[in-house]
């Protein structure tokens, strides 16, 4: 059986970490920090879970970052391969731009979730790591409980 595939584009080097930590060894992990390393790695491969930040911050020393809204309008403009079986989960702490991003891919027609960041670090990644993981919680379908 192949292993989940999981991309994660975070600029929080303590989610990357807590992915790591859950996950190691029981999926294959690609960490990614800025919006076009995201839209590359979406380009070039199939994931089975994608998790989308918004506000990337630049202090990692990574130059340009980007924002999940830029790689969001890139992936419908640019034609990311629509894969209906991926599920892209945009987890920020920014409750606007996670909502334009979610109605963005929405309208594409791609499988888009939204938690809290939140939620995300507390509860998402032990989803994951159990036997029933792949079961989203209910309210991650429902935009309107977004808080």
């Amino acid at each position: 059986m192949a292993l989940t595939r999981i991309l994660i584009l975070d600029d929080c080097n303590l989610r990357h970490g807590l992915f790591q930590e859950y996950l190691d060894g029981a999926v294959r992990l690609q960490h990614v920090h800025t919006s076009d390393q995201a839209l590359a790695a979406l380009q070039t491969d199939t994931y089975d879970w994608v998790f989308l930040d918004h506000d990337l911050d630049m202090s990692y020393g990574l130059g340009r970052t980007g924002s999940g809204t830029e790689l969001v309008d890139q992936m419908v403009s640019l034609g990311v391969p629509l894969n209906r079986s991926t599920h892209y989960i945009i987890h920020s702490f920014n409750p606007d731009r996670a909502k334009y991003m979610y109605n963005t891919l929405a309208a594409a027609g791609f499988n888009v979730h939204r938690c809290t960041g939140a939620w995300m670090e507390d509860k998402a990644l032990a989803l994951l790591a159990n036997g029933g993981a792949y079961e989203l919680p209910e309210r991650w379908a429902d935009p309107l409980s977004w808080e």
